[in-house]
C-alpha cells in the first residue's frame, strides 16, 4: 500500500497539470476550451488612416465600449506607429455581431459615426431599431468630416448586445497590411480576458 502511494500522488499531480494546461488562455485570451464560434462581449476595432476603407493600420483591439479606443488603444496605435507612418489622423472601425435572445429592441447613439448592420446602412444619429432574436454582422466607422466620433449601442436598458467571435479575431489577426510599401503582420495590442456568451 505504502508503494502506491507515491504513483497515487504523481496521478494526482498529472491530472492537475492537464486541467491547468487545458484552461490556460491561448495568445488571444482563450482558454483551449472556447470554440472559434462563441459569442464573447466586445467589438473588433482595427486603426485606419483617414478614409478607412482605403488605408487600414496594423494595430487590433478588442474594446467592450469605444472610449477604450479613445483613452487607451487609439494613443498606443500612434506611439507603435510612430516612425512607420504619420498617425494624428488615425481613425477606428469597429466590426462584430449584434446578438439577441428574443426581439429586442436596439438603442443607436451615433455621434460623427456610420453603421452598417447586415450590409445596411443605418446611418448616424439617435435611434431605435427591433431586433428578432438571432446574430447580426454590424461595423461602426467614423463619418466623414471633422469632430470625434463614438457611439453606443445597447438595450433601452444599458445590456450589452456587441459581441465578436475568436474566429473573426483570428481572420483579422492573419491580414498583412501594407504601408508605406512595407508589409506588417497584424498585431493585437491589449488583451481579450472578456467570458464568452
Amino acid at each position: 500500500m505504502l508503494r502506491l502511494r507515491p504513483l497515487l500522488i504523481l496521478a494526482v499531480i498529472l491530472s492537475l497539470i492537464s486541467i491547468q494546461w487545458a484552461q490556460a488562455p491561448s495568445a488571444t485570451g482563450f482558454g483551449s476550451t472556447a470554440s472559434p464560434q462563441d459569442l464573447v462581449p466586445g467589438l473588433i476595432v482595427r486603426g485606419y488612416f483617414g478614409d478607412y476603407k482605403d488605408k487600414p493600420t496594423h494595430q487590433v483591439c478588442v474594446v467592450q465600449s469605444i472610449d477604450e479606443w479613445f483613452d487607451k488603444y487609439k494613443p498606443l496605435a500612434a506611439d507603435k506607429l510612430r516612425g512607420i507612418a504619420k498617425s494624428s489622423d488615425l481613425v477606428y472601425l469597429a466590426s462584430g455581431f449584434i446578438s439577441v435572445d428574443k426581439d429586442t429592441e436596439v438603442v443607436f447613439e451615433m455621434h460623427e459615426a456610420t453603421c452598417k448592420v447586415s450590409d445596411k446602412d443605418f446611418g448616424s444619429g439617435t435611434y431605435r431599431h427591433t431586433f428578432k432574436k438571432g446574430k447580426y454582422p454590424i461595423e461602426v466607422g467614423k463619418r466623414h468630416g471633422k469632430g470625434e466620433s463614438k457611439f453606443k449601442i445597447a438595450t433601452a436598458d444599458g445590456q450589452n448586445v456587441l459581441y465578436y467571435t475568436r474566429e473573426m479575431l483570428n481572420r483579422e489577426l492573419s491580414r498583412g497590411v501594407k504601408i508605406e510599401k512595407k508589409t506588417f503582420r497584424s498585431e493585437l495590442i491589449g488583451s481579450t480576458d472578456a467570458p464568452a456568451k
